[in-house]
């Protein structure tokens, strides 16, 4: 590594906090396959936890039974069929929300790029208001 060559030092938080607010981003600019991409991600790189937070409900839901709940994250990662698909704000919102609320779970903190789509989400009427007045 050469003296001129720009490096930053970061951890699981910083990273995925950083990776969700850029997701959000790309969500607000209808840039849906990377806001998937990025929030998946940020979701992935966290640790497991004993706390709730919505992928470990949704996976633990007997509505939910045999639903691929990364259907469109899956398609995103690899090459799977068909060629082309349709990616619905609805799904978008959902895996910013899992990756939102897993961050929440082990954290208990959230960036306020957060804390406005989570709010904004729930606004649009798809699940109920969650307690948001405790986020720093």
């Amino acid at each position: 590594m050469s003296n001129d060559e720009k490096v930053i030092r970061t951890d699981r938080q910083r990273a995925a906090s950083a990776q969700i607010d850029a997701a959000i981003w790309h969500f607000r600019n209808n840039q849906y396959e990377c806001a998937i991409t990025l929030a998946a991600a940020a979701e992935n790189l966290l640790p497991e936890t004993g706390n709730p937070h919505l992928f470990k409900i949704l996976k633990n839901a007997p509505t939910a039974k045999g639903l691929d709940l990364n259907q469109f994250i899956n398609w995103l990662k690899h090459p799977k069929e068909p060629e082309s698909i349709s990616i619905p704000e609805f799904e978008v919102a959902i895996t910013l929300v899992r990756a939102i609320s897993k961050f929440r779970a082990v954290y208990n903190t959230g960036s306020p790029a957060m804390k406005s789509l989570v709010k904004w989400t729930f606004e649009k009427g798809e699940l109920p208001e969650p307690k948001l007045d405790d986020w720093e």
